[in-house]
């Protein structure tokens, strides 16, 4: 039942403040994680979570690509443990950055690639709320992302917090390089913290629209999410928040894909859809004959955006945001959303860890795989 005291929009509405203040603090814990000599010997970078950390890497991927000028890879957990490490790594040794993401530093598999990598000589830097957890002592360097913990629920602002971490080490990273100049990547920071306001407006003069498209998420007990670039990170957080919130079936979709595969999917008319984009994404063009075609078919949906053009799909705050930190904007949007399943669908988070999805009746003997067993 959603009330106003719902877990998870609480989190949603402490993420303007919660910007605001990680902006300034993620500054110093940022500035000193690489030196310029470790950033200047980097040419691959590899991002490595599971769940959410994975999603978080995902979405900022491009950011390290075109800020920094690096190589970059987002990457799950159990091939960065069991695959990339066997051989075949561009360049190994301090070449290679692995970026290992766990809020909680003792994820069983981004440990595991945290260990492989560094036996081939790579540098591994840690991003966890827990510099003393077993991930935060094996890495070269710790980023702690710490932050006030709210009620139980499904996680929001945790996701803030690395998505923000990993945008401010990519413009650091850029700014050592000297690919830009200080002030420009003070200019970025600023509009990082910026994005606060836009959230704040949105969310609060979009409500009742965002309740429509939860509405129609839940009766039709599915959604297709469609991004591209950063905004596929977007769309792989909605449906991880519409899994753990409540359940019902959820799909996150690259934009070209949609014309390839979606296409064909029978009932449109049952199938809601949003698109996730910016006015400045490069993808623009392509979304605008996107758009074009859910009308077309007759598909529900809706267009999570910065630019206001009117329309009764869209969802905007009216004011620029740049495509590298658009999943900020796109994350609040849609965890308010998916907030508000819960006026429509009676769920517990997670299914209350019940029945068959009481996890302390999982098998637990998974072991770590060191290189030497031939993985």
């Amino acid at each position: 039942m959603f009330t106003e005291q719902n877990a998870m929009y609480r989190q949603v509405c402490s993420i303007p403040a919660l910007l605001e203040e990680l902006v300034e603090r993620w500054k110093e814990e940022v500035r000193f994680a690489l030196s310029v000599e470790q950033t200047y010997q980097v040419k691959h970078l590899y991002l490595v979570g599971s769940g959410d950390s994975y999603i978080a890497a995902k979405a900022a991927r491009q950011a390290f690509a075109r800020l920094a000028h690096v190589d970059a890879q987002a990457v799950r957990s159990l091939e960065a443990a069991r695959y990339l490490p066997d051989g075949w790594l561009p360049q190994p040794g301090c070449h290679n950055l692995l970026i290992a993401i766990s809020n909680s530093g003792e994820t069983a598999r981004v440990v595991e690639a945290a260990r492989a990598w560094k036996e081939t000589g790579a540098l591994v830097l840690a991003i966890t709320a827990r510099p003393d957890s077993t991930l935060g002592k094996l890495s070269d360097g710790v980023i702690c992302t710490a932050i006030e913990p709210y009620p139980a629920a499904p996680e929001v602002r945790s996701c803030i917090a690395t998505l923000l971490a990993l945008l401010m080490l990519a413009i650091r990273m850029g700014e050592n390089k000297g690919v830009m100049t200080m002030d420009e990547a003070g200019a970025l920071r600023r509009e990082l913290r910026g994005l606060a306001g836009r959230i704040r407006s949105v969310l609060n003069g979009q409500a009742e629209t965002l309740k429509e498209a939860a509405r129609l998420c839940a009766e039709y007990g599915q959604v297709e999410l469609i991004g591209s670039g950063p905004a596929l990170g977007s769309a792989e957080f909605g449906v991880a928040k519409i899994y753990e919130a409540v359940g019902t079936g959820a799909l996150a979709q690259e934009s070209e894909e949609f014309f390839h595969l979606n296409f064909f999917r029978r009932e449109p008319a049952k199938l809601p859809a949003i698109l996730l984009t910016t006015a400045d994404a490069l993808a623009a063009g392509r979304q605008e004959e996107l758009i074009w075609l859910l009308g077309h078919l007759g598909r529900p949906y809706f267009v999570f955006t910065d630019r206001d053009d009117g329309g009764a799909h869209t969802v905007a705050c009216g004011e620029p945001v740049r495509e590298l930190f658009a999943p900020l904007y796109h994350f609040a949007l849609l965890a308010q959303m998916v907030s508000y399943m819960n006026l429509f669908l009676d769920e517990d988070y997670y299914r209350g860890h019940a029945g068959v999805w009481d996890e302390s009746k999982f098998p637990k003997n998974s072991r770590f795989v060191a290189q030497e067993d031939g993985q």
